[in-house]
């Protein structure tokens, strides 16, 4: 059906008014292969970019679609294209612990050391984000380990004020209502308890909020 309509005259590039996605983009999104390998065919322009410089490739590795990436691959798709960011598929895939779609990519020739704009490697994308099958696959492909150990290590720790950042949202916000809480409980008399202040927030930040919060 794709077909026959950008034969009869359907523009194949066309973009949606919201995000500027293509049909291929859009195809390569929600995995569907077969539309995407009849797009490439038609000439549908595979390095058209959509919203924040994401690539039908890019939109595929993000979400796992690993059939789609390696039809793009095959039709010439720019594996290395990077967004404003210096964001790749890889980077993607990585953070998303897609396994599959890591192979692919890499098999393909991704640059598996290419940092972003941040500074992050995909192997450091993968441990920030606790994907560690996916970080010790792009280890066993030679992937430099820069500073995954230690992301992977800040990782699996339990929160603690270094390791506040690097907390999913929720787990952030909870920090800070139950630091306020301790903050309060130390400016109340605790019903007439001489307490000092500083050691109950101390105590309450270092043996209460650890086991409190979880990712």
């Amino acid at each position: 059906m794709v077909g026959y309509l950008i034969d009869g005259g359907a523009d194949k590039n066309a973009t949606a008014s919201s995000g500027s996605f293509s049909p291929l983009h859009i195809a390569a999104s929600v995995g569907n292969a077969d539309i995407v390998c009849v797009l490439a065919e038609k000439g549908a322009a595979l390095e058209q970019l959509a919203a924040h410089g994401l690539t039908a490739l890019m939109a595929a590795a993000q979400h796992g679609h690993a059939d789609v990436v390696e039809v793009l691959i095959k039709a010439g798709a720019n594996i290395n294209h990077s967004s404003a960011n210096g964001v790749m598929a890889l980077h993607l895939s990585s953070s998303e612990g897609h396994i599959e779609t890591v192979e692919a990519l890499i098999a393909g020739g991704a640059d598996i050391d290419r940092a972003t704009d941040t500074g992050y490697t995909a192997i450091e994308f993968s441990a920030f984000h606790g994907q560690h099958k996916t970080s010790q696959l792009l280890a066993m492909h030679g992937a430099a380990y820069g500073d995954a150990l230690e992301l992977a290590m800040a990782q699996a720790a339990p929160w603690s004020p270094d390791t506040h950042e690097i907390m999913p949202t929720t787990a952030r916000s909870r920090a800070r209502e139950l630091l306020g809480i301790g903050y309060a409980l130390a400016r109340s008399n605790l019903s007439g308890c001489r307490v000092d202040a500083h050691a109950l927030v101390d105590v309450w930040t270092a043996f209460v909020l650890p086991y409190a919060i979880t990712r």
